[in-house]
């Protein structure tokens, strides 16, 4: 949930709604009736598959979607301090800042550089 809530709020429900028709794409599969002995094995992976994927589909898009949640939160947070900050015209806007709220500020408009790519 961390590592969605670290991306765009519109990455969390993407990701979502993508969790959600692929596994109730496996979820909703109909199980293989086995012909032969040698069938047996495909028709039991099948199952395997269908068990975690019939509660995922809802648990799985529900924790993207409340890492979603906590994105758009903290980019509200984000620009109402950069907003505020920039609206005051002197320094005493920084100097009555506690030191998480400037590193919030900073961070939201000088975001980490990349180290790989």
């Amino acid at each position: 949930m961390d590592l969605v809530a670290l991306l765009p709020w519109w990455a969390g429900v993407a990701l979502a709604l993508a969790g959600y028709w692929i596994l109730h794409a496996v979820a909703t599969r109909p199980l293989p009736a086995a012909q032969a002995a040698q069938q047996i094995g495909q028709m039991a992976t099948t199952a395997i598959w269908q068990g975690p994927a019939m509660g995922g589909q809802y648990l799985l898009p529900m924790i993207y979607l409340f890492g979603a949640v906590i994105s758009a939160v903290r980019r509200r947070q984000r620009r109402t301090l950069f907003d505020t900050t920039s609206a005051s015209s002197g320094a005493e806007a920084l100097q009555d800042m506690s030191w998480q709220q400037f590193e919030l500020l900073v961070g939201g408009r000088f975001p980490a550089p990349r180290l790989c790519g």
